[in-house]
């Protein structure tokens, strides 16, 4: 498995997967089918990220997208310590340390940055991703009531953090 940074050429296929991940996965934010494709939009969201942030993929040798890591960062005064983390793997590649492998090389980046703080939201039933939050040093900061809707459900969401020294 390799990490590398998204390049804007390869912009078709991280919507596939983006798109693929909302099909197998509740857990993600877009419901399948929701996300549109618009080339030039997430063209210019890739620029956007990688000027600002992060945006790394998990790729097999043959190069095909398995998984990735977002971390955004507002270059805002009071919160440019902070970086915003979306992370998704393909279901027949988890389970396999890629997400710890992907944490891995975030936090390097984020050392290497100044980033101070990692943050993200999960759902409460999202027992595998919690799970990995937790090992790659995580803590719970609160929770986020009823912030999910999915199907006819409430469900609430933790706030996790994790501090860099």
């Amino acid at each position: 498995m390799k990490f590398e940074k998204v390049l804007v050429e390869e912009a078709l296929a991280f919507y596939q997967l983006k798109a693929q991940l909302d099909l197998e996965t509740t857990y993600m934010l877009f419901s399948p089918h929701e996300r549109q494709f618009d080339l030039e939009q997430l063209t210019a969201e890739i620029e956007n990220i990688q000027a600002n942030g992060l945006l790394l993929a998990a790729k097999t040798e043959d190069g095909r997208l398995v998984g990735y890591i977002q971390a955004e960062v507002l270059p805002l005064a009071k919160v440019k310590h902070t970086a915003e983390i979306v992370v998704g793997i393909l279901a027949d590649f988890r389970g396999q340390g890629i997400g710890y492998q992907l944490f891995g090389n975030l936090e390097i980046w984020a050392k290497e940055q100044g980033i101070h703080r990692l943050a993200l939201t999960v759902m409460t039933i999202n027992k595998a991703a919690f799970n990995l939050y937790k090992k790659v040093g995580f803590e719970v900061e609160g929770i986020k009531r009823q912030g999910i809707l999915l199907g006819e459900e409430f469900i609430d969401e933790y706030y996790m953090a994790k501090i860099l020294t």
